[in-house]
């Protein structure tokens, strides 16, 4: 009898793949898992717009990928090019992306995929695994019992300018106002980039790695970044934590 309940099962799951293939969906891989256990998919969040419930594959030896099915024809490598100037889609595909892997990082060992990582089906996505598999095993070796900090320093030019006395409307005192206000500003980024150095080689110091970035800057805000850099440290991170810059209120 229980031999009888488990076939249908095992052609429902065969029609419910074959149905998928025919109107042509794709694999979204979110992120990889190692673990003894199969990851539990309970109260994981939507995935990306459009798409499945979230599942989980085996890819053997403890790998486990975390994906979602997802309409080629709104996930195809042309229609992401196209939405790509579509802001609000973006911003929904990387809050979704961000909210499941967040939600298995206290798996033992734990590696993001990049956003729109998309494999034909499952078996393709679990092929590439395989095929990779002592690569992978060393990334995830690196960054196991560890969380990635993103930190970034900014400073806001207005507010250190700030109390400067008033603006003269024209003649030497113009010019010497202007002079004055690039003399601040001047060293205003100086000290800035002082102070930036020692937060990132104290940080550093308690990770494991870390990785600093050019800051962007966007011309015309008063806000300017000295700051951008990730950090992999330890979950048990309380001296990390107590070495951060605070957070802006």
């Amino acid at each position: 009898m229980k031999t009888g309940q488990r076939r249908p099962a095992t052609r429902a799951s065969k029609a419910t793949r074959d149905a998928r293939r025919a109107v042509g969906t794709g694999t979204y891989v979110y992120c990889l898992v190692r673990s003894e256990r199969k990851p539990s998919i309970a109260r994981v969040p939507p995935g990306v717009p459009g798409s499945g419930r979230v599942r989980v594959l085996d890819a053997a030896g403890g790998l486990w990928l975390i994906v979602s099915d997802v309409p080629l024809e709104r996930y195809s490598a042309a229609m992401i090019e196209r939405q790509l100037h579509d802001a609000r889609w973006v911003t929904a595909c990387a809050l979704s992306h961000e909210a499941i892997v967040e939600r298995f990082v206290p798996q033992p060992a734990l590696a993001p995929m990049k956003m729109f990582t998309i494999f034909t089906g499952d078996d393709r996505a679990i092929r590439y695994v395989r095929a990779r598999r002592r690569l992978v095993n060393r990334a995830l070796d690196r960054v196991a019992g560890c969380r990635e900090w993103g930190v970034r320093v900014e400073v806001d030019r207005a507010t250190a300018n700030r109390g400067r006395r008033p603006r003269p409307e024209t003649g030497t005192a113009f010019l010497e106002w202007k002079r004055g206000l690039r003399q601040r500003s001047h060293g205003l980024a100086a000290e800035a980039r002082r102070q930036s150095d020692r937060i990132h080689e104290r940080l550093s110091a308690e990770a494991r790695a870390a990785s600093r970035r050019q800051p962007l800057h966007v011309a015309g805000q008063s806000r300017r970044a000295v700051l951008d850099a990730t950090y992999l440290v330890s979950r048990q991170a309380g001296q990390f934590r107590a070495r951060s810059p605070p957070a802006r209120e």
